[in-house]
């Protein structure tokens, strides 16, 4: 085979295989769990003392728990995944607009851990997963379900 032959082949063969490798990887829904996440029924829990004031977060297991009230009742807490579902940046309460807010490239999430606005620069962050919180003997917990 001639070299020029050679290198055509190749060339096709590496593109059949990166256009391949996209369709699949496109094709595939992102129902998984999170990663790090503790599995199914884990508990974990922060003490009400780390969480005073509105805005605190204490992140126990990869899982981050948000004071977003006053009062120390299971609504006033949210706990969702630690980092953004974008490129893994550092997630803060945002009291003033009531949302989670990424402090990389501020994409921001509900509450209930619905993607509301895009990163800025572009990209994708799909929604963040959120888990049971009950608060009782001084503690707040969050439950994996």
């Amino acid at each position: 085979m001639e070299r020029q032959q050679f290198l055509k082949t190749l060339g096709i063969s590496f593109a059949t295989v990166c256009v391949g490798a996209c369709f699949s990887d496109c094709s595939k829904k992102n129902n998984a769990t999170p990663a790090n996440t503790p599995p199914e029924g884990t508990i974990v829990s922060a003490n009400l003392s780390e969480l005073t004031a509105i805005g605190k977060k204490v992140v126990v297991g990869n899982i981050a728990i948000f004071r977003i009230a006053a009062g120390d009742i299971a609504s006033s807490f949210i706990a969702t995944e630690s980092l953004c579902t974008h490129q893994k940046g550092t997630l803060q309460w945002n009291a003033g607009l009531n949302v989670i807010e990424c402090q990389s490239h501020f994409a921001q999430f509900s509450p209930d851990g619905v993607n509301t606005r895009p990163p800025q620069g572009g990209g994708v962050a799909s929604k963040l997963a959120t888990y049971i919180i009950t608060v009782a003997d001084g503690k707040v917990n969050a439950k994996v379900a």
